[in-house]
């Protein structure tokens, strides 16, 4: 993309800094070539920001499983520890019987 717009426009790095005097269609090559570099740059920079959302996703998704996982065990081990109460009384009350 740069490379088009470089041969599409005639400007020299000294006219640069002397904007204004420049024609017309070389102050849109211009500003053209500063939105391909900013694209560019853009492109570079997007790849990181999308792995390190793509690893904090990852992250949150494996921290509600384990959550979810936390609570299921929470509900089994009192399920557990009601079962024990009730036998805990069916094997006193067996033993007071066979006395």
């Amino acid at each position: 993309m740069l490379l088009l717009i470089s041969f599409t426009t005639n400007y020299g790095d000294d006219n640069l800094l002397q904007i204004s005097a420049l024609p017309v269609h070389d102050k849109v090559g211009v500003g053209l070539h500063f939105a391909a570099l900013a694209a560019l740059v853009a492109m570079f920079n997007w790849r990181p920001v999308y792995d390190i959302e793509q690893q904090t996703k990852q992250h949150e998704l494996s921290e509600l499983e384990s959550e979810k996982r936390l609570r299921q065990l929470k509900i089994e081990t009192e399920q557990l520890r009601q079962e024990n109460k009730r036998l805990a009384g069916l094997n006193s009350g067996a033993s007071h019987r066979v006395v």
